[in-house]
């Protein structure tokens, strides 16, 4: 839903345009697709890590992240 509704954005704001708007439209959800993926790796690569130490450390971080960290990303997201 969240990309037709993109997609439909971006062709009305380029007057229906197609070439225009999918140009428009591939570099709006790249981006946010990009962020999506990386912060997936990146959190995959620290709960799976082969190290009881670090594998407790990334347990209790979790715990002490501000929720102001999980805010700006869900606004990137939106």
């Amino acid at each position: 839903i969240e990309d037709a509704f993109a997609l439909a954005k971006v062709l009305m704001d380029s007057d229906f345009d197609h070439r225009t708007a999918f140009k428009k439209y591939q570099q709006l959800r790249n981006e946010k697709a990009m962020h999506v993926v990386n912060t997936s790796w990146k959190i995959g690569q620290m709960a799976h890590t082969p190290s009881s130490i670090a594998y407790f450390i990334n347990k209790l971080s979790w715990k002490v992240i501000p929720k102001n960290f999980f805010i700006k990303n869900e606004r990137f997201l939106n």
